[in-house]
Parts: C-alpha cells; sequence; structure tokens
C-alpha cells in the first residue's frame, strides 16, 4: 500500500478520535467560580465535541482539561481482506485561557494535546504496524452573558508524525503529514442565577440577606477571595443544613489566645455556642465562628492543588458550622450540649464498629495503667498495678473499614462529625475508605442524600 494513502488515512482517523474528545470540568479553587457544558461543532459534520468551562463571572482564569483516553479504532475499506486497527493513547490535556467578566465579557481559551497513536495495517498479503504522534490545538474566543449562554468561534489546527516501519518486506521512511485546519463555532450553558451571584458585590449586607448571618472584621479583615470562598460554599450546602444552624456570626481574626492570653497561631477556627440566654456575658462571642489567618496557610493544607489554603479554609468553616449544626435544637434554641441532641447521640451509635458489642465505638472514661519516668508500671504497697480512670472520650475497636477519617477526628464523637463532614464535601473517597458507615450517615442524616466531589453538588 502507498505510504501517502496510510498517513491520509491516519490524519482522517485521527480527526474522528479528535471530534469524540471528551474535556472533564476542573473547579477552581476558591473565588465564585461556575462551572458550564458545552460544546465544539463538528467541522466535517457529524457529532461535536463536548467540554466544560470553569470560570469567574468576574473574571480571571478559565480552567479545564480534557480526558485522558487509551481508545482502540478498527477502519475497514469495503475490499476484502484490507482494514486497520488503531490504539490512541491520550493524556490529560489542559484548557487554559481568560475571561474578561461581566455580562457579554469576551473569553479566549486554549486547548492543546499531544498523544501517540499504533496502527496495524492488515492486507491480504502481510501487515505492518505504523506508530507515531499527534498534536492538535484548539483556540476558543466568544462571550459569556449573564442569561447563562456562552457562544463564539473555534479555530482548530491538527497534525501528525509517523515513525519508520516496514510493511511486507517494504522500508517506509518517518514522515510528517501537513497542518489541517477548520474553522467551527461553540456554545456553552451554565446557570445563570449563579453568574449573576457572582458580580454581586459580597458586602456584610448580602451574606446577612442572603443566609441570615453576619460577617464581620475583626482584628483581621476579609479579602475578597476569601468571602467568595465563603459564599462559594453556602451555595453548595442544601438549605436544610443551613436552617439547622445555631450560627449568627463569622469573624475574621489574625490569631487565637489561649486560655492563659497567649497568642495560639496554630488554631485554625473556633466555634462559640455559648447562647446569650444562657451566658449574659457571652453576648459578642454567641453562636459564633471565628477564622484565622492559619487557616489559609497551603503548606498546611490536608487537600491537593490549595495555592491560597482556599479549599482548607471552606472545609474548616464547615466543620464549625457542624458544631453549629450539634448545638441545633430548634429556631431560637439550642442544646446546653451538643451530647443532647439526637444526631449526636445517633452518630455515637450508629458509628459502633461492632453494633452488638457496647465495649466498642465511642466511650467516655477508661482507666489506663500509669508509668513511671523509667517507662515502668506504677504498683501499690502490695505489688498491684496502679490505674488511672481517665475521664475523656476514646474510640476502641476501629478496624480498617469503620475508623475517624483523621486523627483530630479521634478526638471525640464531636470533632469526629465535624471532621467527617468536611471531607465528605472535599474528600469523599477517603469519608469511604476510612468508614461507609460515617459517608452513609453524613449524607442520609446531614445532606439529605445530596452528594459531592471537590466540594461540588453531584448531579442526580
Amino acid at each position: 500500500m502507498h505510504r501517502n494513502r496510510i498517513s491520509k488515512q491516519i490524519t482522517f482517523l485521527f480527526l474522528i478520535i479528535v471530534l469524540l474528545l471528551q474535556v472533564t470540568p476542573v473547579y477552581a479553587q476558591g473565588g465564585n467560580s461556575i462551572t458550564g457544558q458545552g460544546t465544539i461543532e463538528n467541522p466535517t459534520g457529524g457529532g461535536s465535541i463536548a467540554f466544560s468551562l470553569t470560570f469567574n463571572p468576574a473574571g480571571g482564569p478559565v480552567s479545564g482539561e480534557t480526558a485522558a483516553i487509551n481508545m482502540p479504532y478498527t477502519m475497514g475499506f469495503g475490499v476484502e481482506g484490507f482494514s486497520t486497527t488503531t490504539f490512541v493513547n491520550y493524556p490529560a490535556c489542559p484548557i487554559t485561557g481568560n475571561f474578561a467578566g461581566g455580562n457579554g465579557g469576551a473569553i479566549q481559551a486554549t486547548v492543546t494535546c499531544s498523544g501517540t497513536f499504533s496502527q496495524t495495517i492488515n492486507t491480504p498479503v502481510g501487515s505492518g504496524t505504523v506508530k507515531g504522534a499527534m498534536t492538535w490545538t484548539a483556540t476558543v474566543n466568544g462571550t459569556l452573558n449573564a442569561n447563562g449562554t456562552g457562544s463564539g468561534s473555534a479555530d482548530m489546527t491538527s497534525s501528525g508524525t509517523t515513525e519508520p516501519f516496514v510493511m511486507n518486506g517494504i522500508q517506509f521512511p518517518g514522515s510528517s503529514s501537513p497542518a489541517s485546519s477548520y474553522s467551527t463555532t461553540w456554545q456553552v450553558a451554565y446557570p445563570a442565577a449563579e453568574f449573576q451571584a457572582g458580580l454581586i458585590p459580597l458586602t456584610p449586607e448580602y451574606f446577612q440577606q442572603t443566609y441570615g448571618i453576619t460577617v464581620e472584621n475583626g482584628d483581621a479583615e476579609w479579602k475578597d477571595e476569601e468571602l467568595r470562598a465563603m459564599d462559594e460554599l453556602f451555595r453548595q450546602l442544601p438549605q436544610s443544613f443551613l436552617d439547622q444552624l445555631a450560627l449568627t456570626k463569622i469573624v475574621r481574626y489574625q490569631s487565637a489566645w489561649d486560655k492563659n492570653w497567649n497568642l495560639n497561631r496554630s488554631t485554625r477556627a473556633d466555634y462559640s455556642a455559648a447562647d446569650q440566654r444562657l451566658c449574659p456575658t457571652c453576648a459578642l462571642s454567641s453562636e459564633t465562628i471565628r477564622i484565622y489567618d492559619s487557616v489559609f496557610d497551603p503548606a498546611k493544607s490536608q487537600f491537593e492543588n490549595d495555592p491560597q489554603g482556599l479549599t482548607q479554609f471552606k472545609g474548616t468553616l464547615v466543620h464549625e458550622m457542624t458544631h453549629a449544626l450539634q448545638f441545633f435544637k430548634e429556631p431560637q434554641s439550642m442544646y446546653k450540649s451538643a451530647y443532647k441532641n439526637p444526631i449526636v447521640q445517633n452518630w455515637i451509635n450508629t458509628t459502633k464498629p461492632v453494633q452488638a458489642d457496647p465495649k466498642t465505638g465511642w466511650i467516655f472514661g477508661y482507666y489506663q495503667k500509669e508509668f513511671d519516668e523509667n517507662g515502668q508500671e506504677k504498683k501499690d504497697a502490695n505489688g498491684y498495678v496502679i490505674w488511672k480512670h481517665v475521664s475523656k472520650w476514646k474510640y476502641w475497636g476501629a478496624t480498617d473499614g469503620n475508623r475517624p477519617v483523621t486523627s483530630y477526628a479521634s478526638t471525640n464523637p464531636l470533632e469526629d462529625m465535624c471532621d467527617s463532614v468536611k471531607m465528605y464535601l472535599y474528600d469523599p473517597q477517603k469519608l469511604m475508605n476510612n468508614s461507609m458507615v460515617r459517608y452513609q450517615f453524613v449524607r442520609d442524616n446531614i445532606f439529605g442524600g445530596v452528594e459531592y466531589e471537590n466540594g461540588q453538588q453531584k448531579k442526580p
């Protein structure tokens, strides 16, 4: 078979594969980002390229990523004995660009993807294998509008190279196919309400009117990206969750203070549940979450791809909001102790590793041996080992399939639930691996069946 004919068929096959590529959304870390689903029309007719765009309505970087593929494709020629089988491999390929922001703002993005192929050519007199590489790029231009739609043009270019190969005893040299260019159109759709919300200034009045929560500056000021990350979290939480919080205020501070009034720079956030009716002098801290600078330290983030620490901030904030859930009794009323809340009692009972064994799971108070400075067991005058009662919570009988999701979650049942909620939103796979019981409890009893990926609600 003539080498030029082989090259043309490789190029044709490559274009078909390009038009089948699926683009997977990458959720931006922090900011008031939204994701839209769209298509680029096939320039040669038949089918389209699906894609997703993640962007901030106020403007800024556009991000995305193609799906890694390993796809076989077989083509016949209508002639007995002639056919080709091709295996195409593509890694994840980035989509990058910028959006000017606002209604009708201009968007420009570029997709650049490089892959390899291996094509076996079968003929009645023998077969041969052609290997090579393929590259395609697409430049997308257009506008994004507040009505939830965007559109524009897309210019696509593809090219490929083949390595030297032998077929039927004939040596074929390597070569490069000429670049092919196409022009087509694209369209995308996204929630109009989210786009419009992204353009609203995030003032204290906005949070009070939208969520019924007061957001204030303490001895530190909220940054715009922090407020937008907070708003993004709130918008992803079910209203039923927000309606059951003993929470009135979120305040920004530099650092926490310990009980001796020394700065504690390691504390990321805390929650005060003291109700003013129970503690009149606690009015300033009543039902309040305090956020400290340390939560934004990316070096201490529990999550990947968190350069500004905003995912850690959102995870910590929903952790503290879960404390507010534990104290909530009914509107204008709260429990003096979160352990009296039925949902906490249910959590303690449900998370037992062995339901029939009351000595497993969360138990308050236990005995442990006392040791001297040399690590030797302490004994009394009669030679009996001394045991000391410890007035703390401890989780007994943990198994590989049922244990607290973090070391901090092992502190007590309240922290266990709060860290489980945090991981439910931002690392659900880790929570499932540690304890499917906890994952199911959070899903069914706290979020009403709503599930998450990268902090975004999954579509039903």
